[in-house]
């Protein structure tokens, strides 16, 4: 399975234990979820705060995924000159 099934998944798995109240489970996969983020997507290498999932989107019926990270410029000469806040949103397929 790739990384961004896996993804998915567990996005899957936590807004069905919020629509069925499994609070114990729901945190256990954000818990899973989170480590998944942290681990495996950009980090460090300019990408200074690391990647982060929004938990809050997930109430989305189409399950859409939401990333944020904030990405830190050099200049041709290697300096750092600035920061850019980016959201990623990724959404299913089958949605288009």
């Amino acid at each position: 399975m790739q990384l961004y099934q896996v993804i998915a998944n567990m996005a899957q798995a936590i807004v069905n234990c919020r629509k069925s109240g499994n609070k114990e489970w729901e945190d256990k996969h954000e818990a899973t979820l989170n480590r998944l983020v942290s681990e495996c997507l950009p980090s460090g290498s300019d990408f200074d705060n690391g990647t982060k999932i929004d938990l809050f989107d997930l109430a989305d019926p189409d399950v859409r995924l939401l990333f944020t990270t904030t990405f830190h410029h050099k200049n041709e000469d290697g300096i750092y000159e600035g920061r850019t806040n980016h959201e990623v949103y990724v959404y299913p397929l089958t949605r288009f």
